[in-house]
C-alpha cells in the first residue's frame, strides 16, 4: 500500500512542508530513502490547484494491561485522528478506519521496547494494506531512550508506534504520519541547508519551499513561537526557520502548520 500511496502523493506534487524535542521522535533517516526521495522529486513541478483527496485506511491497535486498564481510550484516539485529518486535508489526504480496532491485552507490550517487542507486533498484530497504528503506555527506543513515537520511511512495513503520553497532544501523531509518507524533519539529518536555498534539493528536508532550519528546540523558540536563535549557515547568513512547521523540532504548542 505504501508504495502506491507514495506514488499518488508525488504525482499530485503535494506541497508538503518538511516534533518533538530530539528524544521524542525516534524515526531515523536512511540514506536509501534520501536517495529515493531525491530521485522521485527531481523533475516534479509545483501544482497550485487543490489535490484530489486520497483516502488512506488505518487500524488502531491499543495495547492495554492484561486486566484491561489503560491510560488512553479508543475515543481519545478517534478524537486525535480527527485532529490529524484537519492537518492533512489541505494536502488531499483523509484517514479512515478500515478495520475494527484491536485491543491487545498484554502486560509485556504495554510498556513497549523496540529491541525486544517490535517483532511481536509485526508478526502477531499486523494487518496488511492499512496503516497499523500501535498505541502503548510507553515507548523505548533501540538506544534505551524514551520516545513519543516513531514510524518508518518507505519502503517499509505500514506502521507507527506511539506512547500514550504523546498520542493525544495534537501534534505527534500527525508528525509521525508525515515520516510515514516520506517527510524528513525540517532540519533533515544535518543542518547544512543554506539560507539562500542554493542546496535545498540535497540538504535539510530536501524540500525547497521550506526555509533552512538549524535544528529548532525550546531554547531557540520563545513562548510566542518566535525564533530567537542566532545561528549562521556556512555562508554566514542568519537562519530564519519556520517554528510553526509540524515536521520541525520547535515547541509543540507552536507546531500548527502542515500545508
Amino acid at each position: 500500500m505504501k508504495k502506491n500511496l507514495l506514488f499518488i502523493l508525488f504525482m499530485f506534487s503535494i506541497d508538503f512542508v518538511a516534533a518533538q524535542n530530539n528524544s521524542d521522535c525516534g524515526t531515523q533517516m536512511k540514506t536509501s530513502w534520501i536517495q529515493e526521495l531525491a530521485r522521485k522529486t527531481a523533475n516534479l513541478q509545483p501544482q497550485f490547484s487543490a489535490p484530489q483527496t486520497v483516502n488512506v485506511p488505518y487500524q488502531i491497535h491499543l495495547i492495554v494491561r492484561a486486566n484491561g486498564t489503560s491510560t488512553i481510550t479508543l475515543q481519545d484516539l478517534y478524537d486525535e485522528i480527527d485532529s490529524v485529518n484537519a492537518f492533512y486535508i489541505n494536502s488531499g489526504i483523509h484517514f479512515y478506519e478500515c478495520i475494527a480496532p484491536e485491543i491487545i491485552y498484554d502486560d509485556l507490550l504495554f510498556d513497549f521496547d523496540y529491541n525486544t517487542e517490535e517483532s511481536i507486533l509485526l508478526t502477531q498484530h499486523y494487518s496488511p494494506n492499512v496503516i497499523n497504528m500501535y498505541f502503548a503506555n510507553t515507548v523505548t527506543s533501540w538506544s534505551g531512550a524514551a520516545l513519543c513515537g516513531y514510524s518508518q520511511y518507505p519502503p517499509s512495513d505500514d506502521y507507527l508506534v506511539m506512547a500514550a503520553s504523546c498520542a493525544t497532544n495534537g501534534i505527534t501523531l500527525s508528525h509521525e504520519l508525515g515520516h510515514y509518507f516520506g517527510l524528513f524533519h525540517t532540519h533533515g539529518g544535518s543542518a547544512f541547508e543554506l539560507v539562500d536555498g542554493s542546496n535545498c534539493a540535497t540538504e535539510g528536508d530536501l524540500i525547497c519551499d521550506t526555509p533552512a532550519d538549524p535544528t529548532l528546540s525550546n531554547t531557540v523558540v520563545d513562548v510566542m513561537c518566535n525564533y530567537t536563535g542566532t545561528a549562521l549557515d556556512m555562508n554566514g547568513m542568519p537562519y530564519a526557520p519556520d517554528p510553526t512547521n509540524i515536521m520541525s523540532y520547535s515547541r509543540k504548542v507552536c507546531r500548527n502548520y502542515f500545508p
